[in-house]
């Protein structure tokens, strides 16, 4: 067998064809990654530079502090001085506000009967006299600003903000009275 190494046969440009075929595919595979890679870069800058707006309460009666998060800027807040709770409502896709969670100051003997309650309440911290305890309430869908529930996925409504973004925030402020 004698090569022709000048000459061009028919397997060479087969070959050509297909390392073109292959480069210029690879080409834009690599640039579709690099779009959706800088897709979730900025999406990423965006919902951090949401998480640092947010609005604080602080309730000086009950000496705590809680952060909502952005979506959370329709909020009613009620205290309730007689029974040291606080609710927090937010609008509802039916047109009136639903309490979503309620945050109570027990003394350790409420505390103890709160715990024998039907109503399940959650501790948030025990500040020696006092102890913090949260309740959620009845209704986790149809609220403005949240998404509609997709089945088989998780849902991220006002439950899931209040036991993940606003609860961790809780900080005691003073030694209430």
């Amino acid at each position: 067998m004698n090569i022709k190494w000048n000459e061009v046969t028919w397997y060479t440009r087969v070959c050509s064809y297909i390392l073109l075929f292959v480069i210029f595919f690879l080409g834009f595979y690599i640039g579709g990654r690099y779009q959706d890679l800088q897709q979730i870069i900025n999406t990423t800058k965006n919902t951090t530079a949401q998480k640092e707006i947010h609005r604080i309460y602080t309730n000086k009666d009950l000496g705590f502090q809680i952060t909502f998060p952005l979506n959370w800027s329709k909020v009613k807040i009620q205290a309730d001085k007689k029974n040291n709770s606080v609710d927090f409502s937010m609008m509802h896709s039916l047109g009136a506000y639903v309490k979503v969670f309620s945050i109570n100051r027990f003394t350790q003997d409420e505390w103890k009967n709160a715990q024998n309650s039907f109503n399940p309440t959650i501790k948030i911290t025990d500040s020696g006299d006092y102890v913090f305890a949260y309740v959620l309430g009845k209704d986790d869908e149809g609220f403005v600003g949240f998404p509609d529930i997709v089945y088989g996925a998780i849902y991220q409504g006002p439950y899931y903000d209040v036991q993940t973004n606003i609860i961790p925030t809780f900080n005691l402020i003073q030694n209430p009275s």
